[in-house]
Formats: C-alpha cells, sequence, structure tokens
C-alpha cells in the first residue's frame, strides 16, 4: 500500500506539471484515485478533466470498465449563480470492452452545502461488452475553510444482462482541501444488500 501511495503522489505530481507547462486558459481537475474492496483486487483510476469554456474534455482509465480508458467530450451551461450542467458523450474502449456513453453531470456549489450527481448510460457495441447504468451522487458540508464532511451514493446496472441485479453502495465522505488547488478525498462505502465494503480514495488538484 505505501508503494502504491508513492506512485499515485508522483503521477499526480507529474499531470499537474504538465497541466501548468502546457494549459494556458479554462479550468481543470486532475486526480489519481484508489478503490479498494477486500478480498478484491484493488483499481488505480486516473482521471482528468479540462473546461475550455467552449467544451469540456474528461478522460479517465479503470472506470468504466476494467483496464479500459475512456474519454468524453461535452458542454457545461451556467444555469444560475452555483449550478452547472454539462451533457457529454464519450467512448469507452479497450480490447475486451467496447461501447458508446452518454453523461449527464449536474453540479451546486452552494457556500456552506454542495452536491454534485452524475448519471451515464452505456451502450456495448460488441456481444461481450454489456450495456449498463451508472448513477452517483456526493453532498458535503463546509465544516470550515478546508475540511467538508458528507455522504454519497452510486447505483450500477448491468441493464442488458438478464437477471442482474443492481448493485447500490452508501457511506460517509470527507473531504480536506490543502493548498494551491490540491485535495484528498476518502469515501467509505457499503453495500447495504450483500454487505461488501469497499474505499475509494483520492488525491488531486483543480487548476
Amino acid at each position: 500500500m505505501r508503494k502504491l501511495l508513492i506512485i499515485l503522489a508522483v503521477a499526480v505530481t507529474l499531470l499537474v506539471l504538465f497541466c501548468r507547462a502546457f494549459v494556458f486558459a479554462g479550468e481543470g481537475d486532475v486526480s489519481m484515485n484508489v478503490m479498494t474492496e477486500r478480498k478484491q483486487s484493488t483499481l488505480v483510476i486516473p482521471w482528468m478533466t479540462y473546461d475550455t469554456g467552449r467544451f469540456l474534455v474528461d478522460v479517465r482509465s479503470n472506470f468504466d470498465w476494467s483496464g479500459a480508458p475512456s474519454i468524453f467530450i461535452g458542454k457545461s451551461f451556467q444555469k444560475n449563480d452555483s449550478m452547472i450542467i454539462t451533457p457529454a458523450v464519450g467512448v469507452v474502449w479497450s480490447e475486451e470492452y467496447k461501447a458508446t456513453s452518454a453523461e449527464l453531470y449536474i453540479e451546486n456549489g452552494g457556500k456552506v452545502l454542495s452536491w454534485i450527481t452524475m448519471n451515464e448510460m452505456t451502450f456495448g457495441t460488441e456481444k461481450d461488452s454489456p450495456s449498463f447504468a451508472y448513477h452517483w451522487t456526493e453532498a458535503l458540508w463546509k465544516v470550515t475553510e478546508r475540511l467538508q464532511v458528507g455522504f454519497g451514493e452510486q447505483l450500477y446496472w448491468e441493464w442488458s444482462t438478464s437477471g442482474a441485479d443492481a448493485v447500490l453502495d452508501l457511506g460517509p465522505v470527507i473531504g480536506v482541501d490543502l493548498s494551491h488547488g490540491v485535495y484528498v478525498k476518502l469515501w467509505g462505502m457499503k453495500n447495504p444488500t450483500s454487505g461488501s465494503e469497499k474505499l475509494f480514495a483520492t488525491i488531486g488538484t483543480s487548476f
């Protein structure tokens, strides 16, 4: 685990340096995420979003499907002073899994309470690539200038697979803003039906 955290920190540092050296306008976020589940393999999920103002690019790997990179293109719309709505379309593509996808992000950044939701419909383009629906919501309360606490939930369902049950995870979230846009976040998840437990840990930076 210690070796993994060192690799994670180095990877985030390199991504941040690259972004700040070559990105001159717009806003973005770079993060490295680790998801662990008891008696299961650990997933490392690199993630980067960049919004030019005209369009948004979202690139990630190991999130939509294990071992598969994904790229999405979308457009952000400012609904009011605090709410942003971003529809996006993309592809999830690897040797083992191929799909097209549509997403909708809604973010509400209140001064005390903020929330974000992501809703995805992914359509497998080959027989061995199942289609699925994914939903995630996180709500955070700003305790201090740097500390947020809250709750998260996610739902995953392979709707094209006959007899597949939806998987629900719920749990508390803790986020800490460090400095210069760097943040860490921990999300402890538990499936109320199966009792399985997961931990989602993030280190990233917004610029």
